[in-house]
């Protein structure tokens, strides 16, 4: 995807979702997921918005 075309939301819902089906398969409710990113500047975005929300 293209800078600034909402790359951290679209990760943000994958991660719901995938959590979501893992709980009703019955799982487990724990996910991990490994998010690579090239920059600390994009870590940190992520981190962020992943905490508080898009």
């Amino acid at each position: 995807m293209a800078c600034g075309t909402g790359m951290t939301f679209t990760s943000l819902k994958i991660v719901e979702r995938l959590q979501k089906e893992r709980v009703e398969a019955g799982q487990g409710e724990h996910t991990t997921v490994l998010f690579l990113v090239p920059s600390i500047a994009l870590l940190s975005q992520t981190l962020r918005e992943w905490s508080y929300g898009a």
